[in-house]
């Protein structure tokens, strides 16, 4: 009896234990900027793979100095400019993260509005000239 009593001690004291590990490794959905692989590009039908490494490094820039809002209501009009898709290496022995992006410029190229679907987040970009020279200008 005393070792059923044991061992149900232990396994009442691990469960919280690993409950806590599993719930903090789950909750990290920080993206890392670093771990940024290469970029699929859709204009229109065309489509564009991005991986070398000055372009990736200089849309890693763009990218994470963005600051996003979450559930904000905002009048698009159309269909977006350019969708890209991210792909994010956190682990070389897990299959690559891809998070989609939907980019609208404006009129006069001074603004894009970004949005990450997967998320519900918006941002706004000033100075586009760059992004769009890196996504659109191959």
């Amino acid at each position: 009896m005393l070792g059923k009593e044991n061992f149900l001690r232990k396994t009442i004291l691990w469960i919280p234990i690993l409950s806590l590990f599993i719930v903090s490794g789950c909750a990290n959905n920080e993206m890392d900027w670093n771990d940024l692989t290469r970029l699929d590009v859709q204009v229109g039908e065309e489509d564009l793979i991005i991986t070398g490494s000055e372009t990736v490094h200089e849309v890693r820039k763009i990218f994470s100095s963005i600051k996003w809002e979450e559930n904000v209501p905002t009048v698009i009009n159309g269909n977006e400019d350019i969708k890209v898709t991210l792909f994010f290496q956190f682990d070389k022995n897990m299959p690559e993260r891809l998070v989609e992006y939907l980019i609208w410029f404006d009129q006069q190229d001074q603004l894009a509005i970004v949005k990450n679907n997967d998320e519900n987040l918006y941002g706004v970009l000033e100075n586009v000239n760059l992004l769009k020279h890196l996504l659109l200008e191959r």
